[in-house]
């Protein structure tokens, strides 16, 4: 059953995991949602409802660090669920990823 709040917006950012045990792996953040998102990684690597840290840079430069719970794990990554991530933090990173969209449609179109 999807528990998703918003639509999901296909991404391909790479992010940092930091582990409740120190560790840090690599990740690629797939899709976002205004309440969660899809991490490329390996799954095993993180406990299933452990607490982990995303942490990526925007475009801008401006490095973001997201508290989130792991509620999901597949062969190609993890989703996980944001805990107390205000909607003005997630806005920029969605408006960019949107306009990434809409940039890749544009040159489809015009190819």
């Amino acid at each position: 059953m999807e528990h998703r709040h918003g639509e999901r917006v296909p991404m391909n950012l790479p992010a940092v995991v930091h582990t409740d045990r120190g560790k840090h792996l690599a990740a690629i953040i797939g899709n976002l949602s205004c309440g969660g998102a899809f991490l490329y990684m390996p799954a095993k690597r993180v406990r299933l409802r452990g607490l982990i840290e995303v942490e990526f840079c925007l475009p801008d430069g401006d490095s973001q660090r997201w508290r989130a719970f792991v509620v999901q794990q597949q062969a190609d990554g993890v989703g996980v669920m944001f805990d107390n991530l205000e909607l003005e933090e997630l806005l920029p990173l969605l408006a960019w990823a949107r306009a990434m969209q809409r940039s890749r449609a544009a040159t489809a179109v015009a190819a």
